[in-house]
């Protein structure tokens, strides 16, 4: 989820959609965000919201609790002896943008031109040259793209003066996403650049030992009994990731229309079996089971982006 503390909005993924809080809520929303998954009681988030947010009772802390577990899911809410915390996969797992490229853990949205990188809480907002060149360096997967080839993809009224300023950008962007991000290939960038990081099939067959495991930006599932990945359509990732976020649950064809992204629901609650089915004979029977009350995944599994 990404909030916005001046406005209240709460933009929730991978529904794409925003939710509106009140300022005493997204204060106490922001707390939680901040502590990353870790528990928070009554009287740690009161004394950490701003004086003017602070309600009148420790009492009062829970019924905004329950207010903004209301509007955004009380999956993503989470509450025990210790407090209140956000479910980690909301702080870890990176947007499922219709419009996002990824490798090596660096994922961009290409029409906002919004950067997340895995592990990172906050995105990052790119200048139009540092977009142009990271998306190329992307779009090559790992393999290195000289300073020339860069600067000759991007569009003449965009690219630099000369293909030697390409260096420039390419350190921006490590100063921005990390040294170790960004490898140079021979001596000074001569050879060219790659982004770190293993390509999707190596990394999902590599930790798909004993879980299922699904990358939305690329639409690809590691299974523990093949050594390849397989690829999905928009829909049948998308309905794939409903399934893994009920964490067992059963899901009937309205709940599973209900949450999936609008981009890429199917047309009616009905024609949510057929993409099951699809699911079904791709991944085979036994990860996702079938009964009166609709469908939930046999075999566990969870929603990973590329591992650097």
């Amino acid at each position: 989820m990404k909030l916005n503390t001046s406005t209240g909005r709460v933009r929730l993924y991978p529904e794409m959609r925003e939710v509106l809080l009140s300022g005493q809520q997204a204060e106490v929303l922001a707390v939680l965000i901040e502590r990353a998954g870790e528990p928070c009681r009554r009287d740690e988030i009161a004394a950490a919201v701003p004086k003017g947010s602070c309600p009148p009772t420790m009492a009062q802390v829970g019924v905004i609790i329950a207010n903004i577990r209301d509007k955004l899911g009380t999956h993503r809410v989470l509450t025990g002896a210790g407090g209140w915390w956000l479910d980690a996969s909301d702080a870890s797992r990176p947007p499922a943008w219709p419009g996002a490229i990824s490798f090596g853990g660096i994922h961009l949205d290409l029409p906002r031109r919004q950067l997340w990188v895995s592990g990172r809480r906050s995105m990052i907002r790119l200048g139009w040259q540092e977009y142009l060149v990271l998306r190329a360096l992307i779009e090559a997967q790992g393999m290195p793209r000289g300073r020339d080839e860069i600067w000759l993809s991007m569009p003449a009224t965009a690219r630099p003066a000369r293909p030697s300023q390409v260096g420039v950008i390419v350190y921006r962007l490590r100063q921005r996403l990390g040294r170790e991000s960004i490898l140079t290939d021979g001596g000074g960038g001569g050879g060219g650049w790659r982004l770190a990081g293993r390509t999707e099939d190596a990394v999902l067959s590599a930790a798909a030992s004993n879980v299922l495991l699904l990358d939305p930006a690329t639409r690809r599932v590691g299974l523990p009994s093949r050594a390849t990945s397989v690829p999905l359509s928009p829909q049948e990732a998308a309905t794939l990731q409903v399934l893994i976020e009920a964490r067992g649950v059963a899901l009937s064809a309205r709940d599973v229309f209900a949450n999936t992204p609008t981009t890429v629901r199917p047309k009616s609650p009905s024609a949510v079996s057929t993409v099951v089915s699809r699911l079904r004979r791709k991944l085979g029977p036994d990860h996702i089971w079938t009964g009166r009350r609709g469908w939930w995944l046999g075999t566990p599994a969870r929603v990973v982006g590329p591992i650097c």
